[in-house]
């Protein structure tokens, strides 16, 4: 249209015609004043030309209150172009926003004490930036993608903007690269922040932690402490080592992220309050790391304290609320309080089904709350009812596949376990472990468990070389994947020494778990209650071959250790309780074993 337009006025330049570019009202009113005294001109030299020139006045005059009206409307398309540009601008702006923080909110998505799969974990930090940048719900699902996909493909994107956008598009091994990449040209600049090093490492550890790489994880983020200060600015000092605490909470290390998580508090309480919505979670944080190392009475303290301050200030139907007492009743579960624990799960869910329907996934979980606690009770086929009508829902809204949905097979499969329907239950476990190796792969610590679960029911039919060969397998990739030290690790341990007893084969089964406890003692600390489980084994092999004493020893270490933690009728106290009066029957003592 430009280029008609450029062409038409050439044309009446060329014809000499009169012409006079016109781009607003006050123009206009100049030019009919020009053409006013052009028109007088053309008059004196020509009278031939007087009617015509009264004419063309005539129509200009006419003419002016149509352009002005034009002009008038097109100023107002004009204003609404300009503010329909100003609200992309500001989306564009929080986009790259969003793009920038993802990495961070992914990594503190997961439920505290929880694996979850990638997509419920992007689900939660979308709905997490959503809320803080004031954008629709469900924006950031459909968007971010695209957008990031148009950040790699402009030129004068910034490295650490590149490598963002590499984790938004879930391509996290290329996106640990570009960040280390950004780190060295942000080191190398001359003037350079450090602070864009500092950010650039903590997106390396984060892709790392994505791709369940631990390892490699911490070694970014403890380089990116060494970049930081405390003294100089506190805030970035203590969200660096939140993430090293986090990444050290999920590779099993309890000790070490609760020294970090209470530094962390400390900076947060003295720089934000006590009341801030990061003191809050980091105290969260700290509480689960108690749970782990079963310290269950500092822990529900700590969720105590922390959901006195939620009610107050967030509202008792607040979400975050709502999760503390979820991890309060899961508190008082640890501790054979199942009772109290089932009324916390009770009482959520019904503020759950009330709020947010009863299809909501959160209530969804709070079912499983209350199915869990009548599982530990000893309800097997309450627990089951409630197992399948969750995964019926689940299936029904998410799918078959979704994670959620194969949590509710795993634990129906369990139930179905401890009713003696073995070969159900390995059924359950064998469709639950192929959907999971298709989909996240045969070395993810969910996959991992279900192979863990399918040694048991394996082990249930007396199919121990099978059952022996699965613990095995998930043995060597646990070591190697997550290390020696982490609580599956140990757990898998104990499984193997656990089938090593039944099997008769006793000193293998002592080799296999004395490291192990070890481990623990060192990792978890004496309290753990997985202590408590292996020394039970240990007791068990020791007195395979014959040693009482040194049976009758571990076996009493595990019984108070979990009288201690769980109270005095919990199922595994009571199962200390059996072995103990076994190796004091074999010792002859036959009126303390009675």
């Amino acid at each position: 249209m430009r280029a008609r337009q450029a062409t038409y006025r050439e044309r009446i330049r060329v014809d000499r015609l009169l012409y006079h570019p016109i781009e607003n009202s006050d123009a206009l009113k100049a030019t009919v004043l020009m053409l006013r005294d052009e028109l007088g001109e053309l008059r004196r030299k020509s009278r031939r030309w007087a009617a015509l020139v009264i004419a063309l006045l005539v129509l200009i005059a006419f003419a002016t209150v149509p352009i002005q009206f034009g002009q008038r409307k097109g100023d107002e398309q004009f204003k609404g172009i300009a503010q329909q540009n100003a609200v992309l601008h500001s989306q564009s702006e929080k986009l790259l926003q969003a793009v920038r923080d993802l990495p961070q909110a992914f990594s503190q998505s997961a439920s505290a004490g929880q694996r979850e799969d990638e997509a419920t974990r992007l689900d939660r930090a979308y709905a997490t930036l959503e809320e803080n940048l004031k954008i629709g719900k469900g924006t950031l699902e459909k968007e971010l993608p695209l957008f990031a996909e148009q950040l790699l493909a402009r030129a004068d994107t910034g490295a650490l903007d590149r490598a963002s956008a590499l984790f938004a598009t879930r391509k996290f091994a290329e996106a640990e690269k570009a960040a280390l990449q950004a780190k060295d040209k942000a080191l190398a600049a001359a003037g350079q922040s450090i602070h864009d090093a500092v950010k650039a490492l903590e997106l390396a550890g984060q892709s790392a932690e994505a791709r369940i790489q631990y390892s490699r994880a911490m070694d970014h983020y403890r380089a990116a402490a060494a970049l930081t200060s405390e003294e100089r600015d506190p805030v970035e000092w203590a969200g660096v080592q939140w993430n090293l605490a986090s990444v050290l909470e999920k590779s099993g290390q309890y000790n070490d992220a609760e020294i970090i998580w209470r530094k962390v508090i400390a900076v947060y309480t003295r720089v934000f309050g006590p009341e801030h919505p990061d003191t809050l979670l980091s105290r969260m944080n700290l509480a689960t790391a108690l749970y782990f190392q079963g310290k269950y009475v500092d822990a529900e303290q700590d969720h105590r304290e922390v959901l006195v301050i939620q009610q107050r200030v967030l509202g008792p139907e607040h979400p975050d609320t709502l999760s503390s007492r979820m991890n309060l009743a899961t508190a008082l579960y640890s501790q054979g309080k199942y009772a109290e624990a089932e009324r916390e799960h009770r009482e959520v869910l019904a503020f759950r089904e009330r709020v947010f329907g009863s299809e909501d996934p959160n209530t969804l979980s709070s079912r499983m709350g209350v199915a869990n606690t009548l599982y530990s009770r000893g309800k097997y086929i309450e627990a089951e009812r409630e197992y399948r009508a969750v995964l019926a829902i689940r299936e029904r809204v998410l799918g078959s596949e979704h994670p959620e949905a194969l949590l509710s097979r795993m634990n129906l499969a369990e139930a179905l376990e401890s009713q003696g329907k073995h070969a159900e239950a390995e059924q359950e476990h064998r469709s639950v472990l192929a959907i999971r190796e298709r989909i996240l792969g045969p070395e993810h610590p969910d996959t991992l468990q279900s192979r863990m679960n399918l040694a048991v029911a394996l082990y249930s039919q007396g199919k121990h070389a099978e059952a022996e060969q699965e613990h095995r397998a998930v043995l060597a990739i646990q070591n190697r994947v997550l290390g020696p030290e982490h609580p599956d690790t140990l757990m898998s341990e104990n499984n193997l020494a656990w089938l090593l007893v039944e099997r008769a084969e006793y000193r293998e089964a002592e080799e296999e778990i004395k490291p192990a406890i070890e481990i623990m003692l060192r990792v978890l600390g004496p309290d753990s209650p997985l202590v408590g489980v292996c020394r039970d084994t240990l007791g068990e092999a020791l007195r395979g071959r014959g040693k009482l004493k040194e049976s009758e020893a571990e076996h009493r270490a595990a019984l108070a250790l979990r009288e201690r933690l769980l109270g005095p009728e919990a199922p595994g106290v009571l199962n200390s309780c059996y072995h103990l009066a076994l190796t004091l029957d074999a010792e002859k003592n036959y009126p303390e074993a009675l």
